[in-house]
């Protein structure tokens, strides 16, 4: 599950997710000061990862998020818009639409957030090529 954070500056993932996919090293990750909690407390950063998936209704998800000392995973809406998306909270309508193709990912409402689900293969060699 990835819930979608408007207020989130990147999209982060803790190191448990898609653990068969690679950590790469960033410059960032590497440098520091890594990120910081709302109420100021430093975040272990380790790098970034490249994930590949399905959503909750089967759409393609390709995902790249630093990997941090976090204990969800977030989707920075500032990003999904970076990355040509556009982003739609509606009641009962809420989704990701990624512009050039207009295919959309749907979001679940639940408690106050918003939710995609993120089905990532057990191991390596479920991965296609």
């Amino acid at each position: 599950m990835i819930k979608v954070d408007s207020g989130a500056v990147g999209t982060v993932m803790p190191r448990s997710v898609g653990q068969h996919f690679r950590i790469t090293e960033t410059k960032a990750a590497r440098t520091g000061p890594g990120f910081r909690a709302a109420n100021g407390s430093a975040i272990g950063h380790y790098g970034q990862r490249s994930i590949q998936g399905v959503s909750d209704d089967c759409t393609p998800i390709n995902m790249t998020a630093q990997v941090a000392d976090v204990r969800t995973n977030l989707a920075s809406v500032h990003q999904l818009v970076k990355a040509g998306n556009k982003v739609h909270f509606e009641s009962n309508n809420c989704y990701i639409e990624h512009k050039d193709t207009g295919m959309r990912t749907w979001m679940k409402e639940r408690e106050g957030t918003f939710e995609v689900g993120l089905w990532v293969p057990k191991t390596q060699s479920c991965i296609p090529a």
